[in-house]
This record gives structure tokens, C-alpha cells and sequence, in this order.
């Protein structure tokens, strides 16, 4: 299959999802989709800032929308590339034709080779950080972008019983040439409500991937499937 995405340096994000020279250097080969993971998650939603708007990239501001920013920290145990952490962040909730749909502008992991697949299957803007989490208890990520020095805390309070989850998920992506991706996936797995309490630092995040304490979501043992994208327009 042949890649959605060539130019992987000009995808839009925000400054700490800058792809560096080094990075893009040493991008190894990657999976095609569809992509079969296994995760666990910490999840995260909040009202969007006022700044938040400024983060999406330009493609998709028209859009109409929902003010609600969501975050969230995924470990994932198996998938086409290995196991990898990941920490991203949709500055607000897209709203085409009724259907709510995310945009990722910030997008990190600790894995090349997921970097070189979310950037060239689905124009996801990942790059390099450093984690310290396993998919449970407190969960850590930093790096150092060109334009500055990042971080993400997240530590959750589960309440109330697991239950079963089950949801389509679908993000608008903007690709390096203005158009548009459309990207599914389907996920299962159990659910517990919690609060989460988030820290951010960096050149953006504090301004629109606010710190404080949130509603959210505790995922265990879920799977979730990401198909090949849609090129709307």
C-alpha cells in the first residue's frame, strides 16, 4: 500500500509535536493499515479555552464545533509496530454533519516506528518524548521540541464499578497539502469513571490542554482497530 502521507515533516501541529531533523533521520519502516492494538488508557475531557481554536489546524477551523477539549495517556502492550506509550490532545470537538470527531494536533510516543506510521497512514503529527508509565498508576511524558522544553502529568482516581465500552471513533486530520483524512477506529474493552488530575508545561499545552482536575475515563484491557483513511477533499 502506498503511503497517505510523503511529506512527514509538514504535517500541522502544535510547536511540541515539531518532527526534528535527527527524527526524521531515523524513522525506520513502519505498518500499513489497518492497525490491531491493545491498550490500556487514561482519558481526559475539559472545556475548551479560548485559545484552543488556534491550535487546529487552519483546514479544519471552519468547521463547526463543540467547545470540549479532550487528552489522554495510552500504553500500548501490542501492536503491528511493538509496544509503545503515547500522550496526544484535541484542542476541541469537531462537529461535521452531527457526528463529534477529534482533531490531533499533539501527538507523542516513544517509538519510531509509530511516529513514521501515524504520520504517513493517518497525517497524526507524532514525535519523540520520554515516558514513565505502564499503563498504570501516575503517568509521565516530557520531551524537548525546537521550540521548547514540554511535559504532561496525569494521575487518575477511578469510581464505581468497570463496565463494558464499546464506540466508533472518528478524528478529522489535516494532511501537509490542505487536504482533509477522515480516520476511524473501532474499540471495546472496560470502562471505570474517574477524575484526573492533569499538569501540562511546554510552549502551548498549558494554554489550551489545561492542568487541573477533569472528568474522564480509565480504559483496561481494550482493543481498538484503526482503519485506512478517507482522503475527503
Amino acid at each position: 500500500m502506498s503511503p497517505v502521507v510523503t511529506d512527514l515533516a509538514g504535517i500541522p501541529g502544535v510547536p511540541e509535536s515539531v518532527l526534528t531533523p535527527q527524527d526524521a533521520a531515523a524513522l525506520p519502516a513502519t505498518a500499513p493499515p489497518p492497525w490491531t492494538l491493545k491498550l490500556d488508557a487514561i482519558l481526559w475531557m475539559h472545556a475548551a479555552s479560548e485559545e484552543a481554536l488556534e491550535h487546529v489546524p487552519a483546514a479544519l477551523r471552519s468547521t463547526r464545533r463543540l467547545p470540549f477539549t479532550v487528552g489522554g495517556f495510552v500504553r500500548y502492550h501490542d501492536t503491528p509496530v511493538g509496544p509503545y506509550n503515547e500522550v496526544w490532545g484535541s484542542p476541541v470537538t469537531l462537529l461535521p454533519k452531527g457526528v463529534p470527531m477529534g482533531t490531533v494536533p499533539f501527538m507523542v510516543v516513544d517509538s519510531l516506528a509509530s511516529v513514521r506510521g501515524g504520520r504517513e497512514n493517518w497525517s497524526l503529527p507524532k514525535t519523540m518524548g520520554t515516558f514513565a508509565w505502564e499503563g498504570d498508576g501516575p503517568a509521565h511524558a516530557h520531551g524537548d521540541s525546537p521550540a521548547g522544553a514540554w511535559s504532561v502529568d496525569a494521575v487518575a482516581r477511578t469510581a464505581g464499578p468497570p463496565i463494558p465500552a464499546l464506540g466508533l471513533l472518528y478524528n478529522r486530520q489535516a494532511m501537509p497539502d490542505g487536504r482533509v483524512l477522515r480516520v476511524g477506529a473501532r474499540a471495546r474493552g472496560m470502562a471505570r469513571m474517574a477524575t484526573v488530575d492533569v499538569q501540562t508545561t511546554g510552549p502551548s499545552l498549558p494554554g489550551w490542554l489545561l492542568p487541573g482536575r477533569h472528568v474522564g475515563l480509565v480504559l483496561r484491557g481494550a482493543t481498538m482497530r484503526f482503519g485506512p483513511p478517507k482522503v475527503l477533499r
